[in-house]
């Protein structure tokens, strides 16, 4: 029986065994391999999605009128991929999934050179829609996620989140050797 609290260690903290680390590297592996099937299935599914709305339509007192659920659903479906896949996968690259299955339906969509096979037409105004603003946030999406912006940073465990004096976090700041601090003498 003890009355006072427990002896604190002093030094560095005891390394995790060898079998602990391989088995955090299998599961964050299969948690990004995951990430990129969720992605692609998503993906498939507001594809999916736009042929099933494409035809809505609503009865009204001056007639029927179209109803452009799939423009939302395609621009917001593919806008939230395009910042879901890189945080689900750790890679910038993985903007490219979406993309890619993008691709697809827009190839599938427009018949793939089958003569009258194409399943959107060109003067119905809601598929030109959902093409152009899925390719748009397609193209934006990678563009903006290969400029350099990964998702959230890999950080090994144990180790902080940002160094310190990185920027916008608390701490003292590093400055070349060249280079005075705020209010010094210019050279």
């Amino acid at each position: 029986m003890t009355t006072g609290p427990e002896p604190r260690q002093t030094g560095p903290e005891p390394r995790r065994p060898v079998a602990d680390v391989a088995l955090l590297r299998v599961a964050d592996a299969a948690l990004r391999l995951a990430g990129g099937v969720v992605t692609l299935a998503g993906s498939l599914l507001v594809g999916l999605l736009m042929f099933v709305t494409l035809p809505w339509r609503v009865s009204t007192a001056l007639g029927t009128v179209r109803v452009p659920v799939a423009v939302v659903i395609v621009v917001g479906g593919l806008a939230a991929l395009f910042w879901y896949a890189p945080r689900a996968t750790g890679t910038r690259w993985a903007a490219l999934l979406p993309l890619a299955a993008w691709s697809v339906t827009v190839v599938v969509a427009l018949g793939a050179g089958d003569p009258g096979g194409a399943l959107l037409l060109a003067d119905d105004w809601v598929a030109v829609l959902c093409l152009f603003g899925g390719t748009v946030v397609a193209v934006v999406g990678t563009a903006l996620a290969l400029r350099g912006r990964p998702g959230t940073p890999r950080v090994p465990p144990g180790e902080p989140s940002f160094p310190p004096g990185a920027p916008g976090m608390p701490g003292k700041r590093r400055l070349p050797p060249d280079l005075p601090a705020r209010g010094g003498p210019l050279p």
